[in-house]
């Protein structure tokens, strides 16, 4: 989970426009937002602005799809959105693919 802030700020610093389309390829899911709401019920999230509250719930939902505990309805977007964070971040790594 904290990695995966780690991997975002990098994103974010590297290139601000599809750091917010990572965020926006899943922001607007039912399951995305039934889970925004739930964190912003709680005491540890409620005083973020919209934008970390939002990260937050990123990171959560795509931690949660790397361990296979996500709806299944969100999976192609997590995918693509975890597709997009590795091919910006290590574009000619010789991991290969699923880095993330």
């Amino acid at each position: 989970h904290e990695y995966l802030h780690m991997f975002l700020g990098a994103l974010k610093v590297m290139n601000f426009d599809t750091y917010n389309k990572v965020i926006g390829m899943v922001s607007n899911t039912e399951y995305f937002n039934t889970m925004k709401q739930l964190m912003s019920n709680n005491f540890r999230y409620s005083n973020l602005a919209d934008s970390d509250l939002n990260e937050e719930v990123f990171v959560k939902i795509l931690s949660k799809h790397l361990t296979k505990e996500t709806d299944s309805s969100i999976d192609k977007s997590l995918h693509n959105a975890a597709s997009l964070i590795e091919r910006t971040l290590f574009p000619k790594s010789d991991l290969g693919s699923n880095v993330l």
